[in-house]
């Protein structure tokens, strides 16, 4: 918040804060990239993303790809998805929600399976292009309220906008190895483009001065891993599991962060422009299990991830000789730890040709110390899916991902905590011959 100080130091303040942030990343900054990495595809999104041994057909390729040998038919994949973003804000010491929301419309993602003729079991080939991770975070607030330390009102307002996406290109194989034992692996080239803009300002009603700061950067990314996966089919039950080559994304980014102090006979102001710097950031492993239990065309999934936040790894060297990665890394051992995702969804037949897909998953956020209210993102999901001449299939979801978390601003000294809803509404096609 604006203190009562002379405008010349905060000049000095502001200046020296800003000079050192301009070139020294966070531990956000390794970790925002991989989060909430996904599949594609209305059927992946009725179940809730609980696919590791549930899935068949080509969105198999995003989560197991030894699932692709499920398949006896050719299949060529479209997707789109529409979504709705609510969100509602407010300052920790304020009770009072400013709400605002973001429509969206966005290409889901493209496939394409090949069966190879074979005298025994199956050899599937597929190729997918699709988003793995949608940056879309929304913030707005703004409010009057009186700062108790100082004893004086203000007006406070931020808003904080992010857009972009990581795409993945993925191509892969899967082989019945022996009956029932299917085995598969993918390799996954990545890249993408994540968008971040912050607006804030800072008013104080005594003598109308006012703190503002503008910040927007843009990190790009590319980078490639591998994932190799295996499923066995029972009788009555199925267990697939899958395993990722630790994901190194190389990141070029470029941004800007300006500011300004104004009085009614004064004003002051800065703009600071750095990049494009480099850095390269690593996830090391992700793991799924999951077991389908079977009952004629019922099928009952659950499954488990796990993935190796703690061992996130952060590397560059951004100012001259000087390294900051030991800083970010410490940062990052101590905020964040692994997670364990798990779920559950259910398909069954309703009558001919027609069928109903639902899921649930609990997502842990990768930080210690979290409240109760921001430990988990809540992910539901529900689906239809139907065939037209048996060589057109219709898939359609509508998935639900709530969320709480608390966003704090280091230029105004704020934390802003924040309810959020990400409707979506996803249609996929499929030819199958």
């Amino acid at each position: 918040m604006i203190k009562t100080i002379k405008p010349s130091i905060l000049f000095f303040i502001i200046l020296f804060g800003i000079s050192i942030n301009i070139f020294a990343q966070t531990f956000e900054d390794a970790y925002k990239p991989f989060w909430y990495i996904r599949d594609f595809g209305a059927s992946s999104s009725a179940m809730a993303f609980n696919t590791t041994a549930f899935s068949s057909g080509i969105s198999a390729l995003a989560t197991n790809p030894a699932n692709m040998g499920l398949s006896k038919q050719n299949e060529i994949l479209l997707s789109f998805q529409n979504g709705y973003f609510n969100q509602n804000s407010k300052l920790k010491f304020d009770n009072n929600y400013t709400s605002t929301s973001n429509d969206y419309f966005r290409f889901d993602g493209f496939g394409f399976l090949y069966s190879v003729p074979v005298y025994r079991g199956s050899l599937v080939f597929g190729l997918s292009y699709a988003p793995s991770t949608q940056y879309h975070t929304l913030l707005n607030y703004s409010g009057s309220f009186k700062n108790d330390d100082y004893y004086e009102d203000y007006y406070f307002k931020e808003e904080i906008k992010e857009t972009g996406s990581l795409n993945a290109l993925r191509l892969g194989t899967s082989l019945e190895y022996r009956k029932n034992l299917f085995i598969g692996f993918s390799v996954n080239s990545y890249n993408g483009f994540r968008e971040y803009n912050f607006i804030g300002f800072d008013t104080l009603f005594t003598d109308n001065s006012q703190l503002g700061a503008y910040e927007t950067f843009e990190p790009n990314f590319r980078g490639w891993n591998m994932t190799f996966g295996t499923l066995y089919k029972f009788s009555y039950f199925k267990w697939g599991f899958s395993a990722s080559t630790p994901l190194k994304l190389k990141v070029r980014e470029e941004g800007n962060i300006s500011w300004f102090y104004r009085e009614p006979q004064y004003e002051e102001s800065e703009s600071n422009a750095y990049g494009p710097i480099e850095y390269e950031i690593k996830l090391p492993w992700k793991i799924s299990s999951g077991i389908s239990f079977l009952h004629d065309d019922l099928e009952i999934t659950m499954d488990f991830s796990t993935i190796n936040w703690h061992g996130l790894e952060f590397s560059s060297d951004i100012v001259d000789s000087i390294s900051i990665d030991p800083a970010i890394n410490n940062e990052i051992h101590t905020n964040l730890k692994n997670t364990i995702e798990f779920g559950f969804g259910l398909y069954f037949p309703v009558f001919n040709a027609f069928n109903l897909q639902l899921g649930y998953r609990i997502i842990p956020r990768p930080f210690f110390d979290l409240g109760k209210e921001e430990k988990n993102l809540n992910l539901f999901g529900i689906g239809t899916e139907f065939f037209l001449d048996n060589q057109i299939k219709i898939n359609l979801a509508y998935q639900l991902l709530l969320g709480r978390k608390s966003i704090y601003n280091s230029f105004f000294e704020t934390t802003t905590t924040q309810k959020y809803q990400d409707h979506q509404f996803t249609i996929s096609t499929s030819l199958m011959f």
